[in-house]
């Protein structure tokens, strides 16, 4: 059977009916579609995007997406690597689609529990990745998170900060893991600039960190283009940079989704820029980097961040030697 061809793990003749499992591989690219029954996905490699109604989300290794049944919903491998993905059917039936596409895919013949009907699915818009499904409503419906490291007891940079040591004496300590962490902490900025489009960053953040990052910006090789929130630019600005000037969070966040088109935007600071987009209620996700070390003074991160109560929903949690890598949406 080819790589690629889906496998039926678990049928309706084995569940009494009451659920299927199978495995997807290379993601598949299904239309916009509602049926009358319940999918849910589990993914064990890569990255799937995901369509629910007019949101569009990214979900990794080791991550659920939940499509109800009568709900509009797609997705969709738009990340160039590979991915997988465990599909869980309920009541069960539908398998015997994907039985007749690995036959399809395999050249051979598809097992007799295929020849069963199928439940009807009601097409209702195009693949994930379309220029009708990028657009909704005029706007680009792309996710925002908000991604940092912070010390235990809530702190982005230690006290003291001074230009030639921006994040205090001792404050680098919180981006340890992204350099000198284990497997778990290493896979992090990977997988995060994989599913990454487009990084806002306020002025401070970029005045203390161009002459690391230079022209490629914070994310290296894949040179991912970099909104600065800035009431001007800079006399200097690095040669053939990413970098863009901004005046307003909201401006660089519509700048930021233009650019990113179905991927992300990531916000990642400093902590007035991070506020700003929390109390305007602009952050979809927080993806936060907890490092074991208690700072006791410095730059807080979430004392202004809301003046409301914003429940979250938890996505992941990444237990590294370095620190706790932890996902979750904010709920509104």
């Amino acid at each position: 059977m080819s790589e690629n061809a889906p496998k039926v793990l678990l049928r309706s003749e084995q569940s009494g009916g009451q659920l299927a499992i199978v495995e997807l591989a290379g993601g598949g690219r299904p239309p916009l579609h509602h049926h009358d029954f319940d999918e849910t996905f589990y993914v064990l490699e890569g990255e799937l995007t995901f369509q629910l109604r007019d949101e569009i989300f990214t979900r990794r290794a080791g991550e659920l997406a939940f499509a109800p049944r009568g709900v509009p919903h797609t997705y969709a491998n738009l990340s160039g690597a590979p991915a997988r993905a465990l599909l869980v059917i309920t009541p069960a039936g539908f398998e015997r689609y994907f039985d007749r596409i690995a036959a399809r895919i395999s050249g051979s013949e598809p097992p007799p529990e295929a020849s069963k009907p199928i439940p009807e699915v009601v097409t209702v818009g195009p693949p994930l990745g379309d220029e009708q499904t990028r657009y909704r409503k005029g706007a680009l419906m792309t996710k925002v998170v908000f991604d940092i490291s912070v010390s235990l007891d809530g702190f982005m940079t230690a006290a003291n900060q001074t230009s030639e040591e921006p994040m205090g004496p001792g404050g680098l300590v919180l981006v340890d893991w992204a350099f000198a962490g284990d497997e778990q902490d290493s896979r992090i900025i990977p997988e995060g600039v994989a599913e990454t489009g487009a990084v806002i960053a306020g002025r401070r953040t970029y005045d203390t960190s161009v002459p690391w990052w230079g022209a490629s910006g914070p994310t290296g090789e894949a040179r991912l283009p970099v909104f600065v929130v800035s009431h001007g630019q800079p006399t200097e600005v690095p040669e053939n940079g990413v970098y863009s000037f901004v005046d307003g969070i909201e401006p660089a966040l519509a700048a930021a989704k233009e650019a990113a088109a179905a991927k992300g935007v990531t916000v990642m600071g400093g902590a007035d820029i991070g506020q700003q987009y929390l109390r305007a209620n602009l952050i979809d996700e927080l993806s936060l980097h907890v490092v074991p070390v208690l700072f006791g003074s410095g730059t807080r991160m979430f004392d202004a961040a809301t003046d409301v109560h914003r429940p979250l929903e938890l996505l992941s949690v990444v237990q590294g030697e370095k620190a706790l890598h932890l996902r979750a949406r904010i709920l509104r």
